[in-house]
């Protein structure tokens, strides 16, 4: 059975995503900078042992379209996932989420926890991120690009030298022994050289710190969704050598949730565990999700 790419409107945008296989609803969440075709192997893993496996676009990811809004908060990416699940026709879904993937997937379990059924979120913890920005200069020093990213050169710098920024990205966010797939980031970089990509993968970081474009039933429902603990099962990994976010971001995160937790840290591996790790991110999640 070959991975076939798709697309459908929904949410006012038209998305587009990798599917595979028939059975258990699986939804793989990609981050920055990154596509949906990084879960690959996940993607041919899963689907082989009996799961339908979609791995979308996120919105402004080409070739699923940019909102006209240019929303990409939380709850929008939440509200995606959310309508996806319903696409399917599915009461229910297990979601895995990689960096913003993960950020959507603590959303959506939060706006319609009825509809997920267990999570995997990856090398974005939940709670403590946000803090570390004022308090932990380690990360403050990790996390330059954000700041970098609030500013009106941020769109043209990191498309210079045939995005020398993202390829950089790459390099410092993986761990130091690991060889990054060539092929891969270059279909990475063909992406963003589409028309309007760069500034919605940009516009991700400005809606973290600028909210006047929400509605006030979206700013209640964001509270909602930074406030809240997530009550579904949960399954958290991270990289002992992330250079994006630091492994000590994962101490305490057990206080937002009020569901069985479970934290891994993957020794040896950086921020892409499912490219640096495949076989065993793989076999961690397969436990977790059959258990």
């Amino acid at each position: 059975m070959e991975t076939t790419l798709r697309s459908t409107e929904l949410n006012g945008i038209s998305i587009s995503y990798l599917e595979k296989g028939e059975g258990k609803l699986l939804l793989f969440l990609h981050g920055f900078p990154d596509n949906a075709f990084t879960f690959q192997n996940q993607v041919d893993f899963f689907a082989d042992r009996g799961y339908k496996v979609i791995a979308p676009f996120m919105r402004g990811y080409f070739p699923t379209t940019i909102p006209q809004d240019e929303k990409y908060y939380s709850v929008s990416l939440g509200k995606d996932i959310i309508e996806l699940i319903k696409f399917f026709g599915n009461e229910k879904a297990i979601i895995v989420g990689h960096d913003w993937g993960a950020t959507a997937a603590y959303a959506a379990s939060i706006m319609n926890n009825e509809r997920i059924e267990k999570l995997v979120a990856v090398s974005v913890p939940r709670g403590t991120f946000s803090k570390a920005l004022i308090t932990n200069s380690c990360q403050q020093r990790k996390s330059w690009y954000i700041y970098f990213f609030q500013t009106r050169l941020a769109e043209h710098a990191i498309s210079y030298n045939d995005f020398d920024f993202i390829k950089l990205i790459w390099h410092e966010w993986g761990a130091k022994k690991w060889e990054i797939p060539v092929s891969h980031l270059e279909n990475v970089i063909k992406m963003f050289k589409k028309e309007g990509v760069s500034k919605a993968a940009i516009n991700y970081y400005r809606c973290f710190f600028d909210t006047s474009k929400l509605s006030v039933n979206e700013s209640e429902l964001l509270k909602k969704v930074s406030e809240e603990k997530i009550k579904v099962p949960t399954l958290y990994l991270h990289g002992s050598e992330d250079g994006c976010i630091g492994s000590e971001l994962c101490d305490g995160t057990e206080s937002f949730f009020d569901c069985n937790y479970e934290k891994k840290i993957i020794e040896g591996a950086g921020h892409f565990i499912h490219l640096e790790e495949p076989q065993k991110f793989n076999d961690i999640i397969l436990s977790f999700i059959e258990k």
